[in-house]
């Protein structure tokens, strides 16, 4: 499934009252984070930092250059497939 897939099976999911948190992978630093997708279409990425230094908003765009998706997770850490 390509990540124009996946982004818009988020925002369904989520129309639909489920809390989706998308794992991804940082492409160049081979990090796990958490991204989640904002009203205005942009994609805001939780890695790194636990202060929230490493924190990105991306669009859809640059996103895609820099991260692949692992998975797809609601809010009690289950796996969507």
């Amino acid at each position: 499934m390509n990540i124009d897939t996946i982004i818009e099976t988020v925002k369904k999911l989520e129309k639909s009252g489920n809390d989706i948190s998308i794992i991804v992978k940082n492409m160049k630093t081979k990090e796990e984070g958490v991204a989640t997708i904002l009203p205005n279409g942009n994609i805001v990425v939780f890695e790194g930092s636990e202060n929230g230094s490493d924190d990105k908003i991306y669009s859809i765009k640059n996103f895609k250059k820099n991260y692949s998706i692992i998975k797809l997770e609601n809010e009690l850490g289950e796996e969507f497939e």
